[in-house]
């Protein structure tokens, strides 16, 4: 009450000024990590910690760093460009994309015949993949030579389990080429390039 209105005055007051804080959403797809400074931010993809809150007007430096054998393709959302490094500066919520190669590798089935050649025609019966895209068709008019559904492409690493199923009137024989023994089910690795031949005769 006794402040005249000017100069400095202590009057024991207080004021609370809130930190506005704005939320980066880091998206990762392809084998790498993404990682900011300052931290929060420790993304791969389907894991770890992509998303953090930074007070208003941050600066966030992200960095791209690809796995063993892979390589970084580039930035969207709110980074361009393919640099291994990108700033954002916080001012609003920002959703950062990382995109890393992700080598996926051709999976091909053929069915054939009696393996003893002693039948001639094709063999007669289906296989099937799971994870999906094999389901190949073979038959007397001229086997899998050319279908589309008797190759497909998955992800380095990926366990591809392949079924055999005959034909009524044939029966299954065995496998060739990556595949081995006679059992309906075959699974592989996908580290390569693979081919498979599944062999099926007439009863």
């Amino acid at each position: 009450t006794d402040y005249n209105g000017t100069g400095l005055f202590a009057i024991g007051e207080t004021e609370d000024h809130p930190f506005v804080k704005h939320r980066l959403s880091v998206y990762v797809s392809g084998n790498g990590t993404v990682t900011s400074d300052p931290p929060g931010i420790n993304c791969r993809k389907d894991s770890g910690m992509c998303s953090a809150e930074y007070t208003a007007g941050t600066v966030v430096n992200l960095t791209a760093d690809p796995d063993p054998g892979e390589s970084f393709v580039g930035w969207g959302g709110d980074c361009a460009g393919s640099n291994a490094t990108c700033s954002v500066t916080m001012t609003k919520d920002r959703s950062v994309y990382a995109t890393f190669t992700q080598p996926y590798y051709r999976l091909t089935v053929h069915i054939a015949g009696d393996p003893s050649g002693n039948q001639t025609y094709w063999g007669n019966g289906t296989v099937t993949s799971d994870p999906p895209g094999i389901n190949c068709h073979g038959n007397d008019r001229g086997g899998t030579t050319g279908d589309p559904n008797c190759t497909a492409v998955f992800p380095r690493g990926t366990n591809v389990t392949l079924t055999a199923t005959p034909d009524p009137g044939y029966e299954f024989v065995g496998w060739g080429g990556a595949c081995t023994g006679s059992a309906p089910t075959c699974t592989l690795t996908m580290d390569s390039d693979k081919w498979v031949v599944a062999y099926f005769r007439k009863l």
